[in-house]
């Protein structure tokens, strides 16, 4: 007999469904789900899945009746009582009429397989293919109980429901058309909410029994989900987060610790997109039967004696210009042993990066290395900005900017940004159809176009600026005055006029110096602690510690606001790097990675570091939503 503890340990195994190649026939965009996939793929064999126990299905294969076999046969035969499974989808979402009255608002949220046209069209197709919830709760049900009470189902899904775009710019998963006869969705339209969409949150964790069950979907109800464009690629900007938090999460993490980390990461992109979680957000991720991260790096490929690939790349932060050395495989002390060789990274992608060394190595002596990350380089300044049927005079302009800034670069959608006129005013706009910046066609236009470029990247450098030492680690709350007194808010929405203020408190382990940054919705970047006629040694908080600003009251500009909180070690001079938009002498660490945030800095394409400067510090965030008050 197999004692029950061995029993209850069980495996862990995962089931990813992606579809992105879309036929044109039916009405659908083509999403990069695929390369979801890929990365999920690569992610979860890191934390510690076998890669025979990850299945997939995707494209031609993700028709209706295929998916249902693929969940209740191919994936359902696999497990046993006590295992992990992680279910993932990737592609559009649709509402469609409620087919057995058990929804208050009429509307089932579905999964669009390949074989599902966007289009309700009487006697001909009325939303057959669709996989609707009702039918994915039975399936998740099915799931559960092979599982047992032991087991534990962990379902992500990267598409939405119901969200909408007013000038669709941006690829994005989902629709706010429903599929419905005419009459039928004028009635849900004329009973909705005027200025809001119709959307609910697709609940799948209905009852008790459900305990061992947790659900993170992309985005929120009458939101999209975005795709975003990467330097090596095109993915759902909720997977991609979503495997940078599995990559960097504590094994032995909660639900919510991964849920608090993908949340923050999202927020960051400054995009109209909050993911949701349901469940018991207590339990461990996956059981707690995860991998610990691993300091070193595997080396995939030898390239050349002075050449490597390594198993490594943008999701574990290792960036073009990271220093990085090479130290015999199961080293666990660097600090005691010399680095066999030491070089930097020239190029990455989500997953791999290439190393240069400083000196040639035997290749074959080179297959028992790894890699360990000696000082990481931020993130490259790259900006895709897409032109859109422009007129002859934007045109040239455009092109004069992108021949003077290089690290603009012009390129099909989707991109970071969107140009386009109309009569003869020139705009520029997010994916999410944020308006960055709009003004008359005119020569002398060209230096604001140019400056609101610049402060698109800086403030998306800023937002994902992070890093983490457990010594000096601050948490940070927006508090609201009410008639019981100061209290944290309960949500991320903040109405304008709200009176408010932050509270700092030193949650490490040692006294650290602090800085406040402020990116706000327009994308303007302030230094608010310390301002600059403040002494930075006056912000200094020992363990335990708290620090509450002076009152100030919410204002405009709309949308996310991003607050960033910088602890170190010693006081450190972001005011002065923000005026002189230079590098002071004897940086900081986190001096560098603020200065990298601004593309006049020399070289921030993959600033190149020969020897890491001194210092120790980390980086924590706050994320809210400036709104009009009603």
């Amino acid at each position: 007999m197999i004692p029950a503890g061995l029993r209850a340990q069980g495996v862990n195994h995962a089931a990813l469904i992606g579809v992105g190649a879309y036929p044109a026939s039916t009405g659908w965009a083509a999403l990069s789900s695929a390369n979801d996939l890929e990365l999920i793929t690569a992610t979860l064999e890191e934390i510690g899945f076998s890669r025979d126990n990850i299945q997939t299905l995707k494209d031609e294969e993700a028709t209706h009746d295929g998916i249902v076999t693929f969940l209740t046969k191919t994936v359902r035969k696999q497990l046993k009582r006590g295992d992990v499974l992680m279910l993932h989808f990737s592609g559009h979402g649709q509402q469609a009429r409620d087919d057995n009255g058990d929804e208050d608002d009429q509307l089932d949220e579905c999964w669009v397989p390949i074989d599902s046209p966007k289009d309700f069209t009487p006697g001909v197709y009325e939303g057959e293919h669709l996989l609707r919830d009702d039918e994915i709760g039975s399936i998740l049900a099915d799931l559960l109980k092979t599982l047992g009470p032991e087991g534990h189902l962990f379902l992500s899904v990267d598409a939405c429901h119901s969200g909408t775009s007013t000038r669709g710019l941006g690829t994005a998963r989902g629709t706010d058309q429903i599929m419905g006869d005419s009459a039928f969705v004028a009635g849900v339209y004329a009973s909705q909410t005027p200025g809001k969409s119709q959307g609910a949150k697709q609940e799948l964790v209905t009852s008790p029994e459900q305990k061992n069950l947790v659900v993170f979907t992309s985005s929120s109800p009458h939101q999209l989900s975005y795709e975003q464009a990467r330097a090596n690629g095109q993915f759902g900007a909720y997977s991609y987060e979503l495997c940078r938090s599995l990559r960097t999460m504590n094994p032995k993490g909660t639900v919510g610790d991964l849920f608090g980390q993908l949340e923050s990461r999202i927020g960051n992109l400054g995009l109209r997109q909050r993911p949701t979680a349901e469940g018991d957000l207590e339990q461990k991720v996956f059981n707690g039967r995860l991998t610990p991260p691993v300091p070193a790096f595997r080396i995939a490929d030898v390239l050349s004696d002075k050449t490597i690939r390594l198993a490594a790349g943008d999701l574990q932060g290792v960036y073009p210009g990271s220093l990085m050395a090479l130290y015999p495989a199961g080293t666990s002390d660097t600090s005691a042993v010399e680095a066999v060789v030491r070089g930097n990274i020239t190029a990455s992608t989500a997953i791999t990066a290439d190393m240069a060394l400083n000196q040639a190595v035997d290749p074959s002596r080179l297959k028992n290395l790894r890699a360990y990350l000696v000082y990481p380089a931020p993130p490259p300044l790259d900006l895709s900005i897409h032109l859109r049927n422009l007129e002859p005079a934007t045109e040239q302009m455009m092109q004069g900017i992108l021949k003077e800034y290089p690290f603009i670069e012009a390129g099909p959608l989707p991109s970071r940004l969107i140009v386009e006129d109309e009569r003869d005013s020139v705009f520029l706009w997010t994916p999410d159809d944020r308006l960055i910046w709009s003004d008359r066609i005119k020569p002398s236009n060209r230096g604001w176009m140019v400056k609101a470029i610049k402060q698109h990247v800086e403030a998306s450098a800023m937002r994902h600026l992070a890093t983490d030492d457990p010594d000096y680690r601050a948490t940070v709350v927006l508090q609201h005055k009410t008639s019981d007194g100061w209290k944290s808010f309960d949500g991320e929405e903040v109405p304008e006029g709200t009176l408010t203020r932050f509270e700092v408190k030193n949650v490490g382990s040692t006294t650290f110096y602090f800085s406040i940054v402020d990116v706000q919705p327009n994308d303007e970047v302030e230094v608010l602690v310390p301002a600059s006629d403040q002494d930075g040694e006056s912000f200094k908080l020992g363990p335990g510690e708290r620090w509450k600003s002076p009152n100030f009251n919410i204002a405009p500009p709309y949308g996310a606001e991003t607050v960033k909180i910088i602890c170190t070690d010693k006081p450190i001079r972001l005011n002065q790097i923000s005026g002189t938009r230079g590098i002071p002498t004897q940086s900081h660490p986190l001096e560098l990675l603020f200065a990298a945030s601004f593309p006049e800095v020399e070289g921030t394409r993959g600033i190149k570091v020969d020897e890491p400067p001194a210092g120790r510090g980390s980086v924590q965030t706050l994320n809210f939503r400036i709104t009009r008050s009603e």
